[in-house]
């Protein structure tokens, strides 16, 4: 049996594909932001020679590699409902952002690596997930139709819109008020901008995770 497929306006109403699609805008602004800037921000904030740079960088994909083994396992879990784990993993890289915005002339080279390596393990490992395995969710909940490949091209297509738009953004911002104002709070602020458009899926899929586990007890 050939499965129908969607148009576009259709998938685009598919609950959660906007939703996820919005807060992927927020996570690749702050993810491509933070690997295209940081090489430039640790050359003229702190003194980083282009060794110590790579360095730093290599283990935001380190962290990035464990990150997403980490969420995806314990994602499956909670009966494959991402958003809870999405959620607290935004938020904890937003709250390594803040501390890096106001300790950052303070902060040892090995404390500074420890903050890469965990920026990551929760933002970058959250990029790829809403990038794959959320998009692929969402392409399964259809029954009988094929929407799978647009629906991870509308997310895509919003992150990209989000990594394109920061680098516009960043280039005023960090001219007109610096590293910490015009860039790390910057990068702060947007990815907790990440949570707004997550929270209704958030409830959702709580309710969800609540009530199969009160049909399992019974």
């Amino acid at each position: 049996m050939v499965e129908a497929r969607l148009t576009f306006c259709e998938v685009l109403q598919t609950r959660g594909v906007v939703l996820w699609g919005l807060c992927c805008f927020c996570i690749k602004f702050a993810v491509y932001s933070l690997l295209l800037w940081m090489p430039l921000f640790l050359d003229n904030a702190l003194g980083y020679c282009k060794q110590d740079q790579a360095n730093l960088l290599s283990l935001f994909e380190v962290g990035v590699i464990v990150g997403i083994i980490t969420l995806g396992f314990f994602s499956d879990c909670i009966y494959s409902r991402r958003s809870p784990l999405v959620m607290l993993f935004i938020s904890l890289s937003c709250l390594i952002c803040f501390c890096i915005a106001f300790r950052y002339e303070t902060m040892s080279p090995q404390a500074l690596a420890g903050a890469m390596f965990f920026f990551g393990f929760f933002l970058g490992s959250v990029k790829q997930m809403i990038n794959t395995t959320c998009a692929a969710d969402l392409g399964r909940e259809i029954k009988g139709k094929r929407a799978t490949a647009t629906i991870t091209s509308i997310i895509d297509a919003c992150g990209n819109s989000g990594a394109g738009l920061g680098q516009i953004v960043l280039g005023s911002t960090i001219e007109a008020y610096g590293w910490r104002d015009g860039y790390l709070l910057v990068l702060a602020s947007v990815i907790g901008f990440g949570l707004v458009p997550l929270s209704p899926v958030f409830c959702r899929e709580v309710g969800e995770i609540k009530r199969i586990t009160q049909s399992k007890d019974h």
